[in-house]
């Protein structure tokens, strides 16, 4: 459908919108009528430039739809000026389609700072919208759920959290018996005279899980002599300086290891060799941060994200309250958030893209709601990547790793797809199903690609192309003629070797 400054949204005639009020204002403010073309343009993320309302994940999850192929015609199909100061738009709220009818309108204060976001009306509509929705105001707005915002833009079909797979103390689906194993042999077994009679039992079965994980052949010996030697070696000091570089945000693989060779002369060789094989095996640790190098979960993570973008699935991400990095810097012009390497504490962004690079880097593009301020990054003379400010830039590349600890939560939302789309989706589809069916010899079904079952008529194989001519040429020998229906014999036929032998 063609741009429409005044949307394309098509409200039935039985349908009464139902009225939002407005936002409650605080002391110094009003609301101002706009006059002008809700849609000036066709909707584009640049559009959305966050203002002094702390509603981050709303704009996040509204520049994370947009972004997408169908995203504008998706949110322009939503609204429609009425031309009576008011703007109707239809959203998923209350786990139903509804009509809602806003006043064409926006907060103006005394005070320095725009109060909503520094585009075009149709952003600003869909901020009070959803500020009334929920019950707030201007300001009492201090943050939400974006999953909430793409439901309510693109409904309940599928959406949800994909998690997060942040440092390396976090467990990982599939894989509790190793980490549980790697806890009791770093943290809870001690001699036998350090228990109480009632901890006997637990540290019992501690060394079970020990030894059937990382010593498999002494299952069933309850002396666990592999298990012993390593408590007798790691009770001298060592669980006190383990414990001190475990307290690190990060701890890569190669700071274990490190440790083990610092410390690891006095643990029998066997039990080291042991030990240090089945962590590096199960992959119990990230690499070192911002090296380049990933793990199979965080690589599998990456790939996952870029699935979903690729099936036009909106994604955001969020940061936790506190950063990892360097002191904080400067605050937020929207809810005070605290800043390191240009990104923000408590704030939500939209995802957009995945890359990896010629040094084997992995990326993921990041936009700031605030329509400012990224991070970037410069090489170091080991290999490595630093974190550095990119102010001017709303877009950042985020490394792989950075991302996995700096946005520990990662939202997505269903297909962003208009009818026309996901019927030319459909028969695409269909399209691919019936080419496949193409590539398939109709008689035996053999794969039409291969190139040495390559078809001599449409839809069938050679072999089968060689036998049918021997058929018809064994019919026509003893007088009986092809039905109309037969394929005629293949031209310059190149039988098969195996029939090689009859001629």
């Amino acid at each position: 459908m063609p741009h429409d400054a005044r949307g394309q949204l098509t409200i039935p005639d039985t349908v009464v919108p139902t009225s939002l009020e407005n936002p409650a204002l605080g002391r110094f403010q009003w609301y101002s009528k706009q006059t002008g073309q809700i849609f000036p343009h066709l909707p584009k993320y640049g559009d959305i430039k966050q203002g002094c309302i702390g509603n981050c994940y709303t704009m996040a999850a509204i520049a994370s739809v947009v972004w997408l192929p169908s995203g504008p015609d998706l949110i322009e199909r939503m609204l429609r000026d009425t031309d009576d100061g008011f703007v109707v738009m239809r959203l998923y709220w209350d786990e139903a389609w509804n009509y809602y009818k806003v006043e064409k309108s926006i907060v103006t204060r005394t005070k320095p700072g725009r109060l909503h976001s520094r585009g075009p009306v149709w952003v600003n509509m869909l901020e009070k919208a959803f500020l009334t929705l929920q019950g707030k105001t201007y300001g009492t707005e201090e943050g939400g759920n974006a999953v909430l915002i793409l439901k309510a833009l693109l409904g309940p079909d599928d959406f949800g959290n994909l998690g997060g797979a942040a440092d390396n103390r976090k467990q990982f689906e599939g894989r509790e018996e190793q980490f549980t194993a790697f806890y009791h042999l770093m943290r809870t077994l001690f001699g036998d005279n350090d228990y109480l009679d009632s901890q006997k039992e637990k540290a019992r079965k501690a060394k079970e899980v020990v030894t059937s994980q990382v010593f498999p052949g002494e299952i069933g010996d309850d002396q666990f002599p592999s298990v012993k030697k390593w408590i007798d070696w790691y009770n001298h000091g060592l669980r006190q300086k383990w414990a001190a570089i475990e307290n690190h945000t990060w701890v890569a693989i190669e700071d274990y290891l490190e440790f083990m060779r610092e410390h690891g002369t006095g643990l029998d060789q066997t039990v080291f060799d042991t030990v240090v094989a089945w962590v590096q095996q199960h992959e119990l640790f990230s690499y070192r941060f911002l090296s380049g190098q990933y793990t199979a979960e965080q690589l599998s993570f990456f790939g996952k994200i870029a699935r979903y973008l690729a099936m036009q699935r909106p994604v955001t991400v969020a940061t936790p309250r506190e950063l990892q990095g360097k002191k904080a810097m400067l605050s937020g012009h929207s809810g005070g958030e605290s800043r390191v390497d240009g990104i923000f504490a408590e704030h939500a962004y939209s995802v957009f893209d995945t890359k990896r690079d010629a040094d084997g880097f992995c990326y993921v593009e990041v936009r700031n709601p605030h329509g400012f301020m990224g991070r970037g990054y410069s090489k170091q003379s080991d290999g490595t990547l630093k974190p550095e400010t990119s102010v001017w830039s709303s877009r950042s590349w985020i490394e792989l790793g950075d991302f996995l600890i700096t946005f520990p939560e990662v939202h997505f939302g269903s297909e962003a797809v208009t009818d026309e789309r996901a019927a030319f989706n459909q028969q695409l589809k269909e399209a691919v199903a019936k080419r496949a069916d193409e590539l398939q010899c109709s008689v035996c079904g053999v794969d039409l690609t291969d190139t040495n079952t390559r078809p001599q008529d449409k839809g069938i194989c050679k072999s089968c192309a060689w036998e049918k001519h021997e058929q018809e040429s064994a019919s026509s020998a003893f007088g009986i003629l092809p039905s109309s229906n037969s394929s005629p014999m293949p031209k310059d036929p190149d039988p098969p070797s195996q029939a090689s032998q009859f001629f």
